[in-house]
């Protein structure tokens, strides 16, 4: 009843639809749902033959960022509804056959709203550990602040850092995955870009109020992300090519040898960032 009525109060693209909630011949109870015809993302979310075969995705980055950001208007309509989902992951997610992108499983959902505790339990009430441990977020375990938006927000970040790393982020035995839940602060490789990087460590910060403050918030940044990721790669060839300058510059050679390269760099090295700079203006 409770999964019913949370995602029955949600009618949106990406929430999947209900349309009974009523009892078997036996009694038992049964909710219609929207069938769809598709996958869980978990499946397909590291498998880029897969994603390319089925979606034609060429890009499975970008294929999965497009996702979240879908997944992230789902949540943000939850929240203007007071509803909160807390077990946001990429196995809740299915994938229709074109596309579609719906997000299932409102079992453990609660309200953040007083008109709302006679269809949900409320938030503020919610002293049990509830979600899935390898994406919980620190007050999720009662650690950490109270259950609110920002809870979603970190469940949001934590799918991010799996579609940068291949892994959620938290992992091990249950104890090191307690430990990790109320410890980590994420690093990221050279493989992974900075901005998306940078993303990820403030939807997933530790303290609540140091995170996004919505699914809405967080949304725009990945956007922005996607619509520069062009530019952005043209500054981060353009820092390259500077050092390469620099180096050059303290090179052994003929004269007229390195005064040419440096030359050379420098137009490269100027393009770049001109470029970038232009399409980049609202970021330091």
């Amino acid at each position: 009843q409770r999964e019913a009525r949370a995602t029955a109060k949600l009618l949106h693209p990406n929430i999947v639809p209900v349309y009974d909630l009523g009892l078997d011949d036996d009694g038992s109870p049964i909710i219609v749902l929207k069938r769809i015809e598709g996958v869980e993302w978990a499946s397909i979310i590291r498998d880029g033959a897969r994603a390319a075969e089925a979606y034609g995705a060429a890009d499975l980055l970008e294929h999965n960022l497009r996702i979240l950001v879908a997944l992230c208007n789902a949540v943000s309509l939850a929240h203007a509804r007071g509803v909160l989902h807390r077990d946001l992951k990429p196995e809740n997610v299915m994938i229709g056959s074109f596309g579609e992108v719906y997000l299932v499983d409102w079992g453990i959902a609660v309200g953040m709203r007083e008109d709302l505790r006679s269809r949900l339990p409320l938030a503020a009430d919610q002293k049990e550990i509830a979600g899935t441990p390898c994406y919980m977020a620190p007050e999720m375990l009662g650690a950490v602040g109270t259950l609110s938006e920002r809870t979603d927000v970190y469940l949001l970040g934590a799918i991010l850092h799996e579609i940068l790393t291949g892994e959620p982020p938290h992992l091990g035995t249950f104890k090191q995955i307690m430990a990790s839940i109320l410890t980590s602060r994420f690093t990221y490789g050279p493989e992974v870009p900075a901005e998306l990087a940078e993303i990820a460590q403030r939807a997933m910060a530790q303290r609540p109020e140091d995170r996004y403050a919505s699914a809405e918030e967080l949304k725009q940044r990945i956007e922005w992300y996607l619509r520069h990721r062009g530019y952005i790669a043209l500054a981060v060839e353009a820092r390259k090519k500077l050092a390469e300058m620099k180096l050059a510059a303290t090179s052994d050679g003929a004269e007229s040898e390195v005064r040419e390269r440096l030359y050379h760099l420098f137009a490269e090295c100027r393009f770049g960032f001109r470029q970038a700079m232009r399409a980049l203006e609202d970021d330091d």
